[in-house]
């Protein structure tokens, strides 16, 4: 049976003739520049939309919490409970690898 779609396939960029190559280095620190400043600018958002206390995401799920749970007492507890969860799952994925290592070890 034979593999059946597109293989090999390649993309070459060659300046062309004539063109400075200065110039096409300028251009290219600065298109870089911007695609490492848009990929900050998407992750920051991202991290703001989690559901932790002083971020944007967090005053969202106090705000949501108190509409739906007529007791504030019971919508605060929600509230931490769900950044607690939120917060350990951050750190469970940092240092995931760490405590794998130290269990093989110790194993």
């Amino acid at each position: 049976s034979a593999f059946i779609g597109v293989t090999n396939f390649a993309n070459e960029v060659k300046i062309k003739d004539g063109v400075n190559s200065i110039f096409y280095n300028i251009y290219k620190w600065f298109r870089d520049l911007f695609k490492i400043i848009g990929i900050f600018s998407f992750l920051i958002g991202l991290v703001n939309l989690l559901p932790l206390g002083p971020v944007d995401g967090g005053q969202m799920i106090n705000t949501l919490l108190s509409r739906i749970f007529k007791d504030q007492d019971k919508a605060k507890r929600r509230f931490v409970q769900i950044s607690l969860i939120t917060l350990f799952l951050i750190l469970l994925s940092m240092f995931y690898p760490a405590i794998l290592e130290l269990i093989k070890t110790i194993f």
